[in-house]
């Protein structure tokens, strides 16, 4: 972050700018209706004034832009597909316009702000994309000491390689589909066992900041950007590269982007143990913005990230919480109900479920405004039937609104699976209850084993586990999840076969490790659904091949 020392000069040539840019995209607007090469000729040259200015004021971000802007511009007409690029343009032109105002208020330059507009579009002209980290200086000289033969990767090595790649692949997907923080744990969870597996080799180097980076997402809730996004990809990539290639490259230097980009991210944290502090101290890396300051500034030069439609949603709700309690006290004869204001307020809740695209519920709750319109306390003790009815009406409002609040349901496809005569919002606590329920049994259980761990295998502290895996299993089944339900049957097996016994032999370290996969899968798919951001049932995949690897094969569902 940088102070702008010229911002008399931004503001005085600010109103300029603005009105280029307008003139660029009343141009850009014309050419999209009707494709004229002397238009984008004349954009070319606009945009090129904005440069210059950019330049001359020295925002290099702002110039960097602009630049793209430019040679999208003048390679419009040839693009395969200029909708797209078109589009990334007139986004870019708006973007620039608010960086350009907000430096010009804050005194303060940000390039990290305009990042993902520049990276769309050089998607649009299929060039590769820039990091986070292009405006940064970063050192990436450490102290940490790497031995190029520290590890040695056989047959056994490359196969545990792929399962690791497998489970991160499956929180990647969850990533990309959901931004599921599930799926960011899943990731830490493989690359964490990746560190161990690799080592102080030069490739571990790259790995050990992965998992740092991971671990500020989860600490520090790290907006997942499409940029971050391309970066959890391409540790994705290496890890392939690693796979393929084996002890050739576990002794080369990692890629030097993705080393710079994971560096950047971790100085956005604010974590003062743990890894990510080791990483900062063994970098010499003095955090000085926040990602949490990142964002905000973000949210300022928009204008705000509040969602319009739960904002929606919880005035609806506060609507009909009153129209509820009104009806409520009329019936109960406490008070008389004034029917043209409930219908009046009905109306108004209906044109507001129709903004939001819930015809159904908006046509239901006008026709009934209009029946009880002029209706008086004598017709509400006389149309029982009428008045349920009505009561059957809000519901069906109530739980429209509830799916306004969640576009997914909680529970995934159990979650369509209601009775439109109960209220969603009782029915989802229900379920949420006993989500809730069974991720304590899996947290106890992950501590469990752990203590037995750390004990030497005594057994004194996993005799409780069968109880409580058996009070998961008949969770699982309540909510109806088959999948995840069986998983913890045969984690119970597992418990009851090579645990428990007393002539058992202890089990080794990998093999409580598998069950612990088994285990936190579980508990992330749970979680997901806690968070209404479901990741699917492709996580469960993860336990499924671990608890293969303990010799328990899941049943076909019949």
């Amino acid at each position: 972050m940088a102070a702008i020392s010229n911002t008399t000069s931004l503001t005085l040539l600010i109103e300029e700018i603005n009105a280029t840019l307008q003139q660029s995209e009343a141009l850009l607007e014309a050419y999209i209706i009707e494709p004229r090469d002397k238009q984008l000729e004349q954009l070319a040259i606009l945009l090129q004034q904005v440069r210059g200015v950019c330049h001359m004021i020295e925002l290099p971000a702002a110039t960097f832009i602009a630049s793209e802007m430019v040679m999208v511009s003048e390679h419009l007409g040839r693009i395969n597909k200029p909708e797209r690029a078109a589009n990334a343009l007139s986004r870019a032109i708006v973007l620039l316009r608010r960086y350009l105002e907000h430096v010009q208020q804050t005194d303060k330059s940000i390039p990290e702000l305009l990042v993902d507009g520049i990276n769309e579009l050089r998607l649009a002209r299929r060039e590769q994309r820039i990091g986070e980290s292009h405006f940064a200086s970063i050192s990436l000289q450490s102290d940490v000491i790497t031995q190029s033969d520290a590890v040695t990767l056989n047959d056994a090595s490359i196969t545990e390689l792929k399962r690791l790649r497998h489970m991160y692949q499956v929180g990647l997907l969850a990533v990309l589909t959901g931004e599921s923080s599930v799926g960011i744990k899943v990731m830490g969870r493989a690359v964490s066992q990746l560190v161990k597996m690799i080592g102080p080799t030069p490739q571990g180097q790259l790995w050990w900041l992965a998992s740092g980076v991971l671990q500020g997402f989860v600490r520090e809730q790290l907006q997942l950007t499409p940029t971050r996004k391309y970066l959890l990809a391409g540790y994705d990539r290496s890890l392939r590269e690693l796979i393929s290639q084996g002890d050739v490259l576990l002794a080369q230097s990692p890629h030097e982007a993705l080393v710079k980009e994971s560096l950047y991210l971790l100085s956005l944290c604010r974590v003062k143990s743990g890894i990510i502090a080791d990483i900062q101290a063994a970098y010499s890396i003095n955090p000085v913005l926040s990602d949490a300051q990142l964002q905000a500034e973000a949210s300022l030069m928009s204008g705000g990230s509040t969602s319009v439609v739960r904002a929606v949603a919880k005035a609806l709700k506060e609507e009909l919480q009153t129209l509820q309690s009104a009806l409520d006290m009329a019936a109960q004869g406490a008070m008389e109900a004034d029917f043209s204001d409930l219908a009046a307020t009905m109306g108004r809740m209906a044109g507001t479920l129709i903004m939001v695209d819930r015809p159904k519920a908006a046509e239901q709750l006008q026709a009934r405004a209009a029946m009880i319109e002029h209706w008086d306390a004598q017709d509400l003790e006389s149309n029982e039937e009428q008045l349920q009815a009505l009561v059957d009406d809000l519901l069906l409002v109530e739980n429209t609104i509830a799916e306004l609040n969640s576009q997914q349901g909680p529970v995934g496809a159990a979650a369509q699976e209601y009775n439109e005569k109960v209220s969603r919002y009782q029915l989802d606590g229900a379920r949420m209850t006993v989500i809730g329920e069974c991720r304590s049994g899996l947290t106890l259980i992950k501590r469990s084993l752990t203590t037995y761990l750390e004990n030497d295998h005594d057994r004194m502290h996993i005799t409780n586990l069968p109880h409580v895996l058996n009070s998961i299993v008949g969770g699982l089944g309540f909510l109806h999840f088959p999948r995840a339900q069986q998983i913890i049957q045969k984690s119970l097996l597992f418990v009851q076969d090579r645990l428990l016994p007393a002539d058992a032999q202890p089990v080794d370290a990998a093999d409580l490790d598998l069950l612990a996969d088994a285990i936190s899968s579980v508990d992330y798919y749970l979680e997901s659904m806690e968070e209404h951001k479901p990741i699917g049932e492709v996580v469960l995949e993860i336990a499924e091949r671990s608890l293969s690897a303990l010799g328990y094969q899941m049943e076909q569902a019949s």
